[in-house]
């Protein structure tokens, strides 16, 4: 999986998957680096943005659940769990763009935008 944050682009994958995406990048003349994760199966404890909705409802395409300003453009966002996992349990809500770049952006928890819904 793929996503940004402020240090850039991150992908997390298997080792045998390793070689295809380092030729990948090597072929897009990409600069890289390769480390191995630490917290992948890990329990760390990070604050969640879903406990601080005001929106419990989890919000809608013109209503952010985190700050809870109506009548703008928001997108839907999935909150990973303790070991950075978004593919089960993970919590939904819409987030406006000021949300994104003040609480999203900056957070130590990995948070991925739903691709399929507005």
């Amino acid at each position: 999986m793929g996503f940004f944050n402020k240090n850039g682009w991150r992908m997390f994958c298997d080792p045998d998957e390793l070689p295809t995406l380092v030729e990948w990048l090597k072929e897009r003349h990409f600069s890289f680096g390769v480390h191995k994760s630490n917290r992948v199966g890990k329990y760390e404890e990070y604050p969640r943005l879903s406990e601080q909705l005001l929106r419990t409802d989890g919000g809608c395409p013109t209503a952010c659940a985190l700050c809870g300003r109506e009548g703008i453009g928001c997108h839907q966002w999935m909150e990973g769990d303790d070991a950075d996992c978004i593919e089960r349990n993970a919590r939904r809500f819409y987030l406006c763009g000021t949300c994104v770049r003040e609480k999203i952006m900056p957070h130590e928890r990995l948070y991925s935008r739903a691709e399929d819904v507005l």
